[in-house]
């Protein structure tokens, strides 16, 4: 599969969901203070309102979340952890120059979010998960590395 079958595919799961499943799906995966600050919304608690449909996202706010559901689907779809996607987002990255994404999604430059993206998609998988700090899945040799400084 390539990385543009991966998009296409978070692409299609995004665009069949209701506004209100969308809010929900990225409040649960995401958190609710992630999206909050990459929607620009006031609060989390706005977040549950669209949540759970007892209020409706403004149209950007509602396009922001579509991007970054895209780019979280599109991350699991590369063989990123639910954990280590979350992180994706939370964390500085330096194909935007040290910006988080979910900041980066917030200002609407969805092109260099999917550009950051891409980069993921010439690494294999095993290659990726070892470079998320904490992932179960890291390498023997990285863990006897880790376990060898413990002194330092």
């Amino acid at each position: 599969m390539t990385i543009d079958d991966v998009l296409l595919a978070a692409h299609d799961q995004v665009f069949r969901m209701s506004d209100v499943e969308l809010s929900g799906t990225l409040a649960l995966r995401l958190g609710r203070v992630t999206v909050a600050r990459l929607t620009g919304s006031p609060d989390a608690n706005t977040v549950s309102r669209w949540a759970k449909g007892r209020n409706s996202a403004a149209e950007y706010r509602l396009d922001r979340m579509r991007h970054a559901a895209y780019l979280f689907y599109a991350l699991l779809g590369l063989g990123f952890s639910e954990s280590s996607a979350r992180q994706w987002f939370r964390n500085s990255h330096p194909a935007l120059e040290d910006e988080k994404p979910m900041d980066v999604i917030a200002r609407g430059d969805f092109r260099l979010t999917v550009a950051a993206l891409r980069r993921h998609g010439f690494a294999k998988p095993h290659e990726k998960s070892t470079l998320a700090f904490g992932e179960a899945n890291a390498s023997a040799e990285n863990k006897a590395l880790n376990s060898s400084m413990v002194g330092f």
